[in-house]
């Protein structure tokens, strides 16, 4: 019974990365530059909890985490692929 579920769960999540990887290749370069940026301000971030220097930027780090994620989220799952075509 349980190997049903697990099953099913991974077919999903393959699924999942197949569509995530279909709309990784429409990116711009600046859809891929806010991609890095979201990774570093997020390991950024993740640095301030083991860092009293970098403290004060922790906020600052979220902002741009926060920001370049939400746009990442947005560009995956619900722009058209049509409107971002050169």
């Amino acid at each position: 019974m349980q190997s049903i579920t697990c099953k099913k769960c991974c077919e999903k999540v393959n699924f999942l990365v197949k569509y995530l990887l279909a709309r990784a290749r429409t990116f711009s370069i600046l859809d891929f530059a806010i991609f890095k940026t979201c990774l570093v301000c997020f390991g950024a971030f993740i640095a301030t909890v083991f860092s009293k220097q970098a403290k004060k930027f922790k906020f600052l780090f979220f902002i741009g985490f926060l920001a370049s994620w939400v746009y990442l989220i947005w560009r995956l799952f619900f722009q058209d692929d049509t409107t971002n075509q050169n």
